[in-house]
């Protein structure tokens, strides 16, 4: 964004927006170096923020103690972005988040619905709710052909970083809050990374709704009453910030940041449309030397609802995860159903080009129940290692699994990832040296130094931020005599 004027004077200040977030109602400013291109007595280059809504732009002082000018501005749609300095940036910078291939099979995101949360039979068994989701599902499908799919089973594993997407009812939301989608995003670059070849991509979407929406009820069908939310809007809704558009200031648009009673909005606006499209161009970039692949986008036939329900492999990889611990690395897996499974074969990789195959898992042959798996990989390299599965059959055709990654530190180093923080949420990860059964003493400060909240911390223990000003913070981990800092961007 240009903004032209005087009297901006040659320091750099402060650019707030109007924030989304609250309707408006509070303001959010640019607090990242990176975000300010160039500031002089007559122009300002910036870039907006991400929860920049409709409504006055305001130019401060570098203090904030003096506005030194105001216009109103128009946001017809947000996008959602990570902060980041990973891998080897001096700075932290705003990144783009891209689609890929999170499975092999529809070759994009595949959603599951929970099976026990909630009421009896979880969403699973909530016939009108999974009506209106999949309407929702279709809606966005055919707009922007984006690749969101349904498996054709359930699942009870409910919310976490765990590799499934899954589409749930959950009772720990917030009173108010009628829905929410979670989301978590992962980095990869090789040794040589610049902005060029540093891709953070979707890895995983889970989304959440209120069994009851307060004191009102859900309204599945149309012309909801005044003492009714609609589901399908809300669920359009949140599967907008899956797809990875942030809250705008317009009761006219699916992505107002508040879903009012008695309203219903199932169509998308031609900036919403616009903005899902723009999301999806820049992924169709090829990652292959990362070991990425766009995700494959549907067309005006794939994209009914008809065929939502994606057909599996011989071999349906439920979940797949690496754990550090005690210097090794913990690959547990599991699959859903088996046709012909000969082998697994496990590799890693340090820069995702080269793979080495470090380990051989026999199969099942056939299976229609969950089956577990696991592996220890006991000399990991010092720093990232990304692992996969090559699973085989019995006439030698294989595929691969979705790429996983764990970090060895240097010894004593704890760390947080994600970081910057994402959708609130952060986890601590110990050190190889430091037992991850043993607590360490943990202190969160704000910017100025003031303790906001003192605990003990296990390895992979979350850190909860979600209800925390954006901005600047400090983890504090105490040990014996030591003390370690790390800055949080939330």
């Amino acid at each position: 964004m240009i903004i032209n004027g005087s009297g901006f004077g040659s320091t750099q200040g402060v650019i707030k927006f109007a924030d989304a977030n609250s309707g408006g109602a509070s303001t959010i400013s640019l607090t990242e170096p990176s975000d300010y291109i160039s500031w002089n007595d007559n122009q300002i280059r910036i870039k907006i923020h991400r929860r920049a809504g409709t409504g006055d732009l305001e130019v401060w002082d570098e203090n904030s103690n003096n506005q030194l000018a105001t216009t109103p501005i128009t946001i017809e749609w947000a996008e959602l972005n990570v902060y980041s300095d990973y891998r080897s940036f001096s700075e932290v910078v705003r990144q783009n988040v891209h689609f890929i291939q999170r499975d092999p099979t529809c070759h994009g995101i595949i959603l599951i619905y929970d099976d026990f949360h909630g009421p009896s039979g979880g969403f699973a068994g909530d016939i009108d709710a999974r009506g209106a989701f999949e309407r929702a599902i279709e809606t966005w499908r055919c707009e922007t052909f984006v690749n969101l799919s349904l498996h054709p089973g359930t699942t009870d594993v409910g919310l976490g970083n765990d590799d499934i997407s899954i589409v749930m009812y959950n009772p720990d939301l917030p009173n108010g809050v009628l829905g929410r989608c979670t989301y978590w995003f992962y980095g990869a670059g090789n040794g040589s990374c610049n902005q060029f070849n540093t891709v953070w991509f979707l890895n995983e979407m889970d989304v959440q709704f209120a069994e009851t929406p307060g004191s009102l009820s859900w309204c599945f069908s149309g012309s909801c009453g005044f003492f009714e939310y609609d589901f399908e809007s809300v669920a359009l809704h949140e599967v907008g910030h899956g797809n990875g558009l942030g809250h705008v200031i317009d009761p006219n648009k699916t992505m107002h940041y508040a879903v009012s009673n008695g309203t219903e909005h199932r169509t998308l606006s031609s900036e919403e449309i616009e903005a899902g499209e723009f999301r999806l161009n820049l992924s169709q970039s090829c990652y292959s030397s990362l070991g990425l692949t766009p995700m494959t986008l549907l067309n005006s036939s794939s994209c009914l609802i008809s065929n939502i329900i994606c057909t599996a492999l011989p071999v349906e990889l439920l979940q797949f995860q690496v754990q550090a611990s005690n210097g090794a690395s913990i690959l547990n897996w599991s699959t859903a159903t088996e046709q012909n499974n000969r082998h697994f074969i496990v590799q890693r990789s340090t820069d995702l080009q080269v793979w080495k195959d470090i380990g051989n898992v026999p199969g099942q042959g056939n299976s229609n129940q969950q089956l577990d798996y696991s592996f220890i990989d006991n000399t990991p390299q010092p720093g990232i290692n990304f692992y996969r599965l090559k699973q085989v059959d019995w006439d030698d055709t294989f595929t691969y699994s979705p790429i996983q990654e764990v970090r060895f530190n240097e010894k004593g180093q704890f760390e947080v990832h994600p970081n910057p923080v994402q959708d609130g949420i952060s986890r601590i990860q110990f050190p190889t040296d430091v037992d991850p059964e043993d607590a360490v003493t943990g202190k969160l400060l704000d910017a100025s130094g003031r303790l906001i909240w003192e605990r003990q911390l296990r390895s992979q223990d979350f850190l909860d931020l979600a209800k925390l000003p954006q901005g600047s913070y400090f983890l504090q981990i105490v040990q014996e005599r030591a003390v370690q800092t790390i800055r949080l961007i939330n």
